[in-house]
């Protein structure tokens, strides 16, 4: 609406025709080589009315446009931190979809047969990059898609304090295992969350195997399996790129096939002390399943040479071996035994 101002548009008229101080003439600017300042302003209304204004409709149509536009990001992002236990797994698992294809061609002989409840996961050990492996697989489940969960892996507790693996760790919640291995907590708190109903993964081998057969394993992975009465779950991974150092298998491309095997009913054990006989026959049961997965060999260590083979493996390397489930065995037995089952399988393989 435009406003009438007569008495203004008349005294500034005379103010110019007087030549009153304060007022510029066109002919002073032009000499000065300025645009009048009455002249600026008609021609910045003349720009303005000369573009069509926009209705009321055209405005909302815009809006609605870029809305649209915003709204499969935002149903991914709603969708995406639903499905998942917390956004930084969330986030970690697109970080994953999209690195991977760049450097691995990952495939799987099924789909991923972990229930909804909790599970023991045994995988052999040949990468740094073998829990991402298995975890890439983890939501497509027998029925479809499903939540995106953590494989909460026994790692080495340096591990957790490193800045880029560090928030892998501890966005995953892996379980933190000291080299020296004088604390039991880990083999607790593992039970105790697979009572819980958590998927906790372990390698039992307790280091990376750079050979082609199974190494022989801990007997720990046969204590949480027996106590916690859960199934577990073989996962064997075949052409996992290995390295000098842990970044190196991280780029360096591979093709990578994935494995998994059918749960192992431990049930048929369930009420019985676990003696380091029992153990053992459980150990191997478990291992000779995983061997068979893989198509690769296994040999059960005979039952003498059990404990001095693992002293052996504890001494060469003492970061693979815990004696956390030595402590929670010698506990079981009430007789202090010093080759107890030791849960060097409790190590991501973040190393």
């Amino acid at each position: 609406m435009t406003r009438n101002r007569p008495a203004a548009t008349s005294h500034h008229a005379a103010l110019v025709a007087a030549g009153s101080p304060g007022t510029v003439t066109c002919s002073a600017d032009s000499q000065r080589g300025r645009i009048p300042r009455g002249a600026a302003h008609r021609r910045f209304d003349a720009r303005t009315r000369s573009k069509t204004p926009m209705t009321d409709l055209e405005w909302h149509c815009r809006n609605a446009f870029f809305l649209l536009l915003a709204l499969p990001y935002a149903i991914a992002l709603f969708v995406g931190l639903r499905a998942a236990e917390d956004y930084r797994v969330w986030i970690l698992s697109l970080i994953a979809r999209t690195y991977f294809p760049l450097f691995y061609r990952l495939r799987a002989n099924r789909r991923c047969p972990f229930p909804d409840g909790p599970a023991l996961i045994i995988a052999n050990h040949r990468s740094p990059v073998d829990p991402i492996y298995i975890w890439c697989f983890h939501h497509y489940g027998p029925r479809g898609r499903r939540k995106i969960r953590r494989i909460e892996f026994f790692t080495a507790r340096e591990y957790t304090t490193v800045p880029v693996v560090g928030w892998i760790c501890r966005t995953m919640r892996v379980i933190p295992v000291g080299r020296d291995g004088r604390d039991m907590g880990p083999a607790r708190e593992g039970l105790q969350r697979l009572r819980a109903g958590h998927w906790v993964g372990l390698f039992p081998e307790g280091r990376i195997n750079l050979g082609y057969d199974l190494l022989p394993a801990n007997e720990g992975v046969a204590w949480l399996a027996l106590k916690a009465q859960v199934p577990v779950f073989p996962v064997f991974i075949h052409g996992a790129p290995q390295g000098n150092s842990m970044v190196q298998p991280f780029l360096t491309p591979a093709d990578v096939t994935v494995l998994f095997g059918d749960p192992i009913d431990v049930t048929p054990y369930a009420g019985k002390r676990p003696t380091h006989e029992l153990l053992a026959e459980i150990t191997d049961l478990l291992m000779g399943r995983l061997a068979a997965l893989g198509g690769v060999g296994y040999t059960p260590v005979p039952p003498p040479e059990r404990a001095h083979a693992q002293d052996e493996r504890s001494e060469a390397a003492p970061a693979t071996a815990s004696p956390s489930t030595k402590a929670a065995l010698a506990n079981e037995h009430s007789t202090p035994q010093s080759n107890g089952p030791a849960d060097g399988s409790e190590r991501n393989a973040a190393e």
